[in-house]
């Protein structure tokens, strides 16, 4: 998986986004999928698990809409603010 995650990050850089704009939609991807493992990859990296994504949602946000419960605990763990807002203002 790792490996995976290396060439999205490579493929993201040749388009232009930033480095850390990659870490921060594979943790969102991440998160969605419920990949626990690649969830704490980016937390032990130390991606920004309150950073809001293109969308406007957090990691967090993005496990609880996905019925993703052991990430969502990984996540609140290493600092997710549950009471963070989306872009738009809207609560989790």
């Amino acid at each position: 998986m790792a490996g995976l995650v290396a060439v999205a990050v490579v493929v993201s850089l040749a388009g232009g986004a930033s480095a850390q704009d990659s870490v921060i939609k594979s943790l969102h991807q991440a998160a969605a999928d419920g990949d626990l493992e690649a969830v704490k990859a980016r937390i032990e990296g130390r991606a920004d698990v309150n950073a809001l994504a293109e969308e406007g949602r957090t990691a967090l946000a993005c496990a609880i809409v996905a019925r993703k419960e052991q990430v969502g605990r990984a996540l609140l763990e290493a600092g997710a603010n549950r009471n963070q807002r989306s872009r738009e203002g809207f609560p989790l």
